[in-house]
């Protein structure tokens, strides 16, 4: 818990009481601790987030969004309780209440790199790459080294519409992890001019043969699809986006 040593001895008892009973199954009995350290200031912020869990737990999720967003609302300004505050807020969609933790002075005054790393992912994953960009190349900066970071910095990249920065973050990211289906299919996206000899269609059908998995493979398939699209050979690209959508029909399963 954060700010361990400011707290009364007395709620930090009360804290760990409760974390007790909640990692006993006593969900209960594990709430109405949390219900009275919400009055705290420096445990409110935790005791909401635990609250909004139960309450997804209970599948009351209007509670759990109302105890995520109190918990935005006491946050205090230390970048690891920002990043599970806004964690909590982006599985309950509240992706501007999210984007307030992530853009706050603290992460890039205090934040450790993959903490700042990850408001960036954040961010990316909301779609809003032109705010998540500074934070992955920041957390790069600092020494964060990740080859998904070269991914989401190329993805964000492309999204801003610069194409050779976008290349070159992909590519540095297949150097790291040769197959990485995502990356591959991040750099047919940048519908790059085919030129002979290319060796990018030989590229992905040798990824294919050694596909992780199926969503791996499905991602490949649409890529290749892309190159052979651009090359005009409307056969083989009609089969590679055929089985690329077989694929990821499989791995979809609704009620």
């Amino acid at each position: 818990v954060f700010g361990a040593q400011l707290m009364q001895p007395q709620m930090l008892a009360a804290w760990q009481t409760a974390e007790r009973l909640l990692q006993a199954g006593r969900v209960d009995e594990a709430r109405g601790g949390y219900e009275r350290l919400i009055a705290d200031p420096m445990f409110a912020p935790m005791a909401h987030l635990r609250l909004s869990l139960i309450d997804t737990g209970a599948r009351r999720h209007q509670s759990a969004t109302a105890h995520a967003l109190a918990a935005f609302a006491a946050r205090q300004p230390d970048p690891d309780l920002l990043e599970m505050i806004a964690k909590r807020l982006d599985v309950l969609g509240e992706t501007e209440a999210m984007r307030a933790c992530a853009l706050d002075p603290v992460v890039l005054a205090e934040g450790r790199p993959e903490v700042i790393a990850e408001f960036g992912r954040l961010l990316s994953n909301a779609t809003l790459h032109r705010e998540a960009l500074p934070l992955l190349e920041e957390a790069k900066a600092r020494g964060f080294a990740d080859p998904y970071l070269d991914y989401l910095v190329g993805l964000c990249r492309l999204y801003g519409a610069d194409v050779a920065g976008a290349e070159v973050a992909f590519e540095a990211c297949l150097a790291k992890v040769p197959n990485h289906a995502p990356a591959l299919r991040g750099l047919t996206r940048l519908r790059r001019r085919p030129q002979a000899g290319d060796g990018r269609v030989e590229r992905l059908r040798a990824a294919i043969r050694i596909a992780r998995d199926a969503l791996d493979a499905a991602q490949m398939q649409f890529a290749l699809f892309s190159e052979l699209d651009q090359r005009d050979a409307i056969d083989e690209a009609w089969q590679a986006l055929d089985t690329g959508m077989r694929l990821r029909r499989e791995q979809l399963a609704f009620d």
